[in-house]
């Protein structure tokens, strides 16, 4: 199929928006006409700040769940299929092109959705952001795909290819964007370490056996660790939108990339150790086996708190080790961005995009 009679709708989850909507841009740079909509904000992308909605829908689900717990069930179900009619009628209501796409970012959507848009003959393609092994629901819904890429690998994917044709299931690893993420070479170090991640309490407990460094962290939640922690008050420094977050990993010395605190066939490398990369930060990373796969000896593993501590200590003092091994990761890291993802998925698909 050629580029001028291609449309790409990309389904993203407002949670995720960043790379839904990066995926998006992707393909927009590449010359395809493009569109994007989110499935659980509420109304899902109909105008407006999307930001604000969900915003307003989060605070509304924590309401009904403190006080109305009974009705919390319903809420949750009219809302998403709300947000599955206005996508049905969207995609409609669309410039007709002789070929569509409709790429789903993260989770698979509703059977009734994905059904309606195969009687429309729409070519339809799934970036899974996780292992089956957290939902599974989704693994009956990748009958309904032409292709599914997997952002993450491990001994589940094996067996979910045998089921499901190992041509139509591949890995794809998350990305980064080269044009948000690269190198400032002369910004000042003004951090030892920097984090960026949401509280989880496992995480503090670690973030605390380096409170002698200075650090900086950014993410949610962080707060609620200021009574057991309260070095974290003077440490934590909010939460950081995508496009500051290049300016930060530069000013640290070290950045902390993955830390799941857990191992497969749950988790792969977060998105994180993608943008680190691609800004040119040394980083120190969980010890994962898809991220020594994509990365190599680019990136420091650790395995817990302790070795990353020492990882920390030792690469404090080696600061050519660090630049060199910072610049290994970002050529690594190029391979790994949102145009060459969409470049890959459209293939599959059997797009001509040069």
């Amino acid at each position: 199929m050629k580029k001028n009679d291609l449309k790409v709708t990309v389904i993203g989850s407002a949670w995720y928006g960043d790379w839904a909507k990066n995926f998006y841009l992707a393909c927009r740079r590449l010359g395809i006409a493009a569109d994007i909509i989110y499935v659980n904000a509420f109304p899902a992308a109909m105008g407006g700040n999307r930001d604000a909605l969900v915003s307003f829908f989060e605070r509304a689900k924590s309401y009904v769940q403190k006080n109305f717990p009974f009705l919390f069930p319903f809420l949750k179900k009219a809302r998403r299929f709300l947000s599955d009619a206005e996508l049905c009628l969207k995609i409609f209501l669309s410039k007709k092109h002789a070929n569509h796409i409709c790429v789903y970012i993260w989770v698979p959507g509703s059977a009734w959705v994905l059904k309606f848009l195969k009687k429309r003959n729409i070519t339809l393609v799934l970036w899974l952001g996780e292992s089956t092994v957290r939902d599974a629901s989704w693994e009956p819904l990748f009958d309904y795909f032409d292709s599914v890429f997997m952002a993450c690998n491990g001994t589940w994917i094996d067996a979910l290819r045998e089921k499901k044709n190992k041509e139509r299931v591949r890995l794809l690893p998350l990305a980064s964007d080269a044009t948000i993420f690269f190198p400032l070479p002369n910004r000042p170090k003004t951090a030892d370490i920097v984090f960026v991640g949401k509280y989880i309490p496992a995480r503090a407990d670690v973030m605390d056996s380096l409170k002698e460094f200075k650090i900086k962290i950014y993410g949610y939640g962080w707060e609620d660790g200021f009574t057991k922690y309260p070095w974290l008050k003077s440490n934590y420094c909010g939460v950081a939108s995508t496009p500051a977050l290049n300016k930060i990993y530069s000013g640290a010395k070290i950045a902390i990339g993955t830390l799941w605190l857990s191992k497969e066939p749950y988790t792969g490398p977060t998105q994180r150790i993608f943008d680190i990369a691609l800004s040119g930060t040394f980083q120190v990373a969980e010890d994962i086996p898809l991220s020594r796969q994509l990365f190599g000896d680019s990136v420091a593993y650790f395995n817990d708190a302790e070795e990353l501590k020492s990882k920390i200590e030792y690469y404090l003092k080696h600061d050519q080790e660090r630049e060199k091994m910072a610049e290994a990761a970002r050529k690594e890291g190029l391979k790994y961005t949102y145009t060459e993802a969409a470049k890959k998925i459209l293939a599959a698909c059997g797009a001509s995009i040069e």
